[in-house]
């Protein structure tokens, strides 16, 4: 029997569209709740892992020291950028749902 994803039949020859989101996770303290906003298609589960990102972002920003680490401070801040840049769009998107 063949393997599927999303009822797409897969080879082993075609690239895992699921791993392909995983497997290029440069920081693992932040970044998967980040991603998991951005794929995230319920407006009240979004508010949910916004609130969960946001938590691993600012746990994580104290932690890195100026010298070791100024890729992972900018890619927090571009990240945080773009969190808040789609989650404006929510309401746009589903007016009945609240900000």
């Amino acid at each position: 029997m063949e393997d599927t994803v999303d009822g797409v039949a897969s080879s082993p020859d075609v690239a895992d569209p699921i791993q392909e989101r995983t497997d290029n996770i440069k920081y693992p303290t932040w970044q998967p709740e980040c991603r998991a906003v951005m794929l995230e298609i319920d407006p009240i589960e979004v508010q949910e892992k916004l609130a969960a990102a946001e938590a691993a972002m600012a746990k994580r920003l104290p932690q890195i020291t100026a010298s070791e680490s100024q890729p992972e401070r900018r890619a927090l801040k571009e990240q945080g950028e773009a969190l808040e840049l789609a989650v404006d769009k929510i309401p746009s998107q589903h007016p009945d749902v609240n900000k």
